[in-house]
């Protein structure tokens, strides 16, 4: 396993940055804000052959495995006050 830190660019145009996953691993998505704290996960929509795992209420980890040995799609996350939502590339 590895952690990588990612921070999100939020401008029209930017790159989503990619999720790799692996068939048969369950990765952890942790949202936080700048100062290193739990960002509140309001909505989770994705495309593609994974299997997301949303957050209890108020949580700020997803859960993601693809359902297939080469899966591609995308997902997009709505936080609390925050009226953009997060696009990542899953691979």
């Amino acid at each position: 396993p590895r952690a990588v830190v990612h921070t999100m660019e939020l401008d029209p145009g930017a790159q989503p940055p990619a999720v790799q996953l692996l068939n048969g691993n369950v990765p952890s998505l942790s949202i936080l804000d700048a100062t290193g704290q739990p960002w509140p996960i309001v909505d989770i929509a994705y495309g593609g052959a994974f299997d997301v795992k949303a957050p209890e209420a108020g949580g700020h980890v997803i859960r993601i495995s693809p359902l297939k040995e080469y899966a591609r799609g995308n997902m997009s996350v709505r936080l609390q006050k925050l009226a953009t939502p997060l696009t990542f590339v899953l691979d």
